[in-house]
């Protein structure tokens, strides 16, 4: 059947309108990235917004390859944005009790993805194919939560399921020593120590014995009122945390050793989320403190540099209002990376690099 004239300009209405709403949506569709990068100005750098194609989990820590892509986690699926902007996804497919919780790079590159209750870690091989092995046999009710190797090889774990840390060797000896509190995570390795977040103190235990922990509370952190949201460590490989506490709606971010931590000044923050970068940068982000209102309060980007000096920006030309930074990954040409969660079934990738690509 033909159309009038009018009926053809009645379609063609139609299409506009659809394509210019489209357009008009922050977050790009699943397994996909706006299409044109959006210029700041503020800070002359290219913004690009992805979303996963899982939308069945919080995104896990964001790892970055050799190439200037990315490798994070998201549910049952390991999924991976190469330095075009092109993504790729893999389903590991190893039961119901699969969610990736934390994703680390091997000393020979290859990235591995802590497999919660299945006792299993995964890596993606060349050809896109899902590879697993078993960490700790699923008859003993594993619960791997934290995943770091260490330079010589050696992998270290936190299993929340037998409330311990454990050390896995290159030959595939596992040994484990139990934890003071039952939930311990994030975890990252600083100079000879394994650091092991609890809710509100910090553990810390030797690489090279992995002795009983040592437990190092944090000045001013009153138990049992907040947690720890995520751990660093800077050059001069002292730990950098992350505190949230949950009566006053503020975060403050401390640094120190196994001698204690301190607050680093003009670092409030509300829900603040902190990494240090392989260029010594400490970058934290959260809400502006004394808004309890996170709609109205902007998204901040604290860097505090090596030598000392700090900048700030505010971050809400990046995502959606009352997004949660869950992760940062920056790299030495100039290129960050944000994972930001809204609530515990979407996410969001914001990228800010120094070209469009």
């Amino acid at each position: 059947m033909k159309l009038s004239t009018f009926g053809r300009a009645l379609a063609i209405a139609s299409m506009l309108s659809m394509l210019l709403s489209a357009s008009a949506f922050v977050v790009p569709p699943p397994g996909q990235h706006t299409a044109i990068p959006k210029y700041w100005a503020e800070i002359h750098r290219w913004v690009t917004n992805f979303s996963p194609y899982a939308f069945n989990g919080p995104i896990a820590p964001i790892v970055l390859d050799d190439s200037g892509g990315l490798w994070f986690g998201v549910g049952q699926t390991a999924e991976h944005i190469d330095e075009r902007g092109r993504m790729t996804s893999s389903v590991f497919a190893t039961g119901p009790r699969t969610q990736v919780y934390d994703v680390a790079r091997a000393p020979d590159g290859r990235v591995w993805f802590g497999l919660g209750q299945t006792g299993l870690i995964g890596t993606i091989d060349a050809d896109g194919t899902p590879r697993t092995e078993v960490l700790v046999e699923r008859r003993f009710l594993p619960d791997i939560r934290a995943i770091a190797f260490a330079t010589n090889g050696v992998l270290f774990f936190v299993d929340v399921g037998r409330r311990s840390i454990g050390r896995r060797s290159p030959d595939g000896h596992v040994h484990e020593v139990p934890m003071p509190e039952a939930y311990a995570a994030p975890m990252t390795l600083c100079g000879n120590d394994v650091w092991v977040a609890g809710s509100s103190r910090l553990f810390a235990i030797s690489q090279t014995s992995l002795a009983a922990p040592v437990t190092i509370e944090v000045a001013g952190v009153e138990v049992g009122n907040g947690r720890i949201t995520s751990l660093g460590c800077d050059r001069q490989h002292r730990i950098v945390a992350a505190y949230f506490q949950y009566t006053k709606a503020e975060g403050i971010v401390f640094r120190g050793n196994r001698f204690g931590l301190r607050p680093i000044p003009k670092l409030e923050l509300q829900r603040p989320f902190v990494s240090v970068s392989s260029d010594g940068r400490v970058r934290v982000t959260g809400y502006a403190s004394g808004i309890h209102d996170m709609t109205r309060s902007p998204l901040i980007l604290i860097t505090l540099r090596s030598d000392g000096r700090m900048t700030k920006n505010r971050l809400r030309i990046l995502s959606r209002d009352s997004g949660e930074v869950v992760a940062i990954a920056a790299d030495r040409a100039g290129t960050v990376w944000f994972a930001f969660s809204y609530g515990n079934s979407t996410g969001e990738l914001t990228r800010i690099s120094v070209t469009s690509r």
